[in-house]
């Protein structure tokens, strides 16, 4: 650096220790170029705050599960004399008639307590570390997308006399969504294609394990719901950095509440 701003320098060990010499008439010149090199090649210091464990989706965790469990209450003591199981399952020939809103009441729906049970530990957990990847309304927005997106995909797959209820559709959506964000990560990284492609292949096991389970699981329901949750996390990973603000995150999860009041609002409103 010295010899680039053209003063003569030498390394030199004197009584065991390294000594830069320079010419006497440089030497107040060299203090300056070395306090200034030293000043603009200062490593930053980080300061990492630590985050607490899941504490970026736990309102929209808690939200989910007063969704489950009111719906699950309102549909067991037939609310307002209205048949809710009727008025809001994923049936596929009024899906495909234009009874889109199903698409969504229909993850809300459960036909007993292990159903519901099972649907509330697994979104919970699953969507809570969907909330650390990309934020909480972003997360909770994306899930509610891949399920009613799965379900959607399902109606189609089917014969219209098709009916499925549950919130497992959404719960394989984020499953899909994390399965994706792990290998957009690793390839970002440039691991091995291995050590890329392990994310998913453990996500199709859980799917696997999780989902063909018990006599009337909707096998095709979970891997639409994985599926499609692959390439919303797909399409959430590539714009995460232009997604990342606060607003953003509040209008999603705001939008995610809404979808599910307008939905219901439809079904109701379309029942008899």
């Amino acid at each position: 650096m010295l010899v680039a701003v053209g003063i003569e320098c030498e390394l030199m060990v004197i009584d065991k220790e390294y000594a830069l010499v320079v010419n006497e008439d440089d030497a107040k010149r060299a203090h300056e170029q070395i306090d200034y090199y030293t000043k603009e090649n200062r490593t930053p210091t980080i300061r990492l705050t630590p985050k607490a464990l899941f504490a970026e989706g736990l309102g929209g965790a808690a939200v989910y599960g007063v969704i489950l469990l009111a719906v699950d209450i309102l549909h067991g003591q037939s609310a307002f004399s209205f048949d809710w199981l009727n008025a809001g399952a994923a049936n596929a020939g009024l899906i495909q008639h234009g009874e889109w809103w199903r698409c969504i009441t229909a993850l809300s729906l459960h036909s007993n307590m292990a159903h519901l049970l099972g649907n509330l530990f697994f979104g919970i957990l699953l969507g809570l570390l969907v909330s650390q990847v990309t934020g909480y309304g972003i997360a909770w927005l994306a899930i509610l997308s891949a399920g009613a997106l799965g379900n959607a995909m399902n109606a189609v797959l089917y014969d219209p006399y098709h009916v499925s209820i549950g919130a497992s559709t959404a719960v394989f959506g984020a499953l899909g969504i994390l399965a994706i964000h792990a290998w957009m990560q690793r390839r970002q990284l440039g691991q091995s294609l291995l050590r890329r492609w392990l994310p998913i292949g453990s996500g199709l096991a859980l799917l696997a394990f999780m989902g063909t389970a018990g006599e009337r699981t909707d096998v095709l329901a979970h891997l639409a719901g994985f599926i499609v949750g692959g390439f919303v996390g797909l399409i959430v990973s590539v714009c995460h950095k232009y997604i990342t603000r606060k607003n953003i995150q509040v209008n999603c999860a705001a939008l995610t509440i809404i979808l599910v009041a307008v939905a219901w609002w439809m079904a109701l409103a379309n029942y008899g």
